[in-house]
C-alpha cells in the first residue's frame, strides 16, 4: 500500500506481542496520539508471548475502527503462525506457533475457538507492506533488489537480513530486536523487545523522534 498524505507525524510501532499496558502507555502516555495530525503504522508482531494478546488485538481494532485514515496495520511473522495454526488445523502448524508464544495468545482467548473467532478476521484484515515517498514500513525486512509489488511475503515477515532498498527510500522494521531505536541510514530498526525487556518503542520518522513505555 502506498500513501502520498501529509501527517505531522508518522510513527511506527515496534513488536506489541502481548503486552498490552505497554501498548496504552505508549499511545496514551508518551506519543499522546492525534489523529487528526498524527498516523501511525503498527509493525506487526501485536499478539503471543505475553499475557494480553486479546486486549491488544480488541485495542488496535478499535483505534482502526474510530480513525481509519490514521493507522495503518501491518502483518508480522506471528500473525502469520497464527493464521496458519487456525485455519489448517494442521499439527505441524499448531506446534510451530505454540512453541513461539501461541499458547499465551490462546490462554488470553480461553479456548482455540474463541481465538480463531476473534483473531483470522483480524488477521485478513493486516497490510504485509506500507510505503509513503520516503519509506516503507514493512515487519522484517526487504530484499534490496527487488520491487515492493514482487517481493514474498516470506521476506516482508520473516526476513532478518538488515539492509536498504533500491529505490532509495528509508525502510522501517520491527522483528529483529535491538537494545534501543536504532537508524542505519537505509533502515530504521524499531523493536526492543517488549515482553523480553519491559520496553515497547515507537519512532517518529519525519521527526526522528523516539517514544519508549517501561513496565
Amino acid at each position: 500500500m502506498t500513501d502520498t498524505d501529509d501527517p505531522k507525524r508518522l510513527i511506527a510501532i515496534g513488536d506489541i506481542h502481548g503486552e498490552f499496558r505497554l501498548l496504552v502507555e505508549l499511545i496514551e502516555r508518551r506519543i499522546v496520539f492525534d489523529p487528526s495530525s498524527d498516523r501511525l503504522v503498527f509493525l506487526g508482531d501485536y499478539i503471543d508471548r505475553g499475557p494480553d494478546s486479546r486486549q491488544v488485538v480488541e485495542y488496535v481494532s478499535a483505534l482502526k475502527k474510530a480513525h481509519p485514515a490514521a493507522l495503518v496495520l501491518l502483518a508480522g511473522n506471528h500473525e502469520s503462525m497464527a493464521a496458519d495454526a487456525l485455519y489448517m488445523a494442521n499439527p505441524l502448524d499448531n506446534r510451530m506457533w505454540l512453541s513461539n508464544g501461541g499458547r499465551a495468545t490462546l490462554d488470553s482467548y480461553g479456548t482455540a475457538g474463541n481465538a480463531a473467532r476473534a483473531l483470522l478476521p483480524f488477521i485478513e484484515s493486516l497490510l504485509t507492506w506500507y510505503e509513503t515517498d520516503a519509506h516503507i514500513f514493512v515487519h522484517a525486512g526487504v530484499d534490496q533488489f527487488m520491487s515492493m509489488v514482487e517481493m514474498p511475503v516470506e521476506v516482508l515477515q520473516w526476513s532478518r537480513t538488515l539492509c536498504p532498498h533500491k529505490s532509495g527510500r528509508v525502510v522501517v522494521i520491527g522483528h529483529t530486536v535491538h537494545e534501543r531505536v536504532m537508524d542505519y541510514g537505509g533502515l530504521v530498526a524499531v523493536d526492543t523487545g517488549a515482553y523480553m525487556t519491559g520496553l515497547l518503542s515507537a519512532y517518529d520518522v519525519l521527526g526522528k523522534t523516539v517514544y519508549t513505555a517501561a513496565r
